[in-house]
C-alpha cells in the first residue's frame, strides 16, 4: 500500500425482529426479546473484528 492509504472496516447489522436469523437466535437462546450486543464470542455478541499485520 502506498503511504497515506487507509484501511476501513465497516460492518452493518440488521438486528430487527423482522430478520429471520434474529428470530432463530432468540429461539435458540430461549430469549423473548432482543438483547444489547456487546463484544464477545457468544452467539449474541458482536463479531466484527479485524486483525492486520504489516510486513516491510
Amino acid at each position: 500500500m502506498p503511504q497515506g492509504d487507509t484501511i476501513t472496516l465497516k460492518c452493518g447489522y440488521n438486528n430487527t425482529i423482522t430478520n429471520p436469523f434474529v428470530q432463530r437466535m432468540l429461539d435458540e437462546e430461549g430469549l423473548v426479546n432482543p438483547v444489547d450486543v456487546r463484544l464477545g464470542e457468544q452467539t449474541t455478541d458482536e463479531m466484527c473484528i479485524a486483525t492486520m499485520g504489516i510486513v516491510f
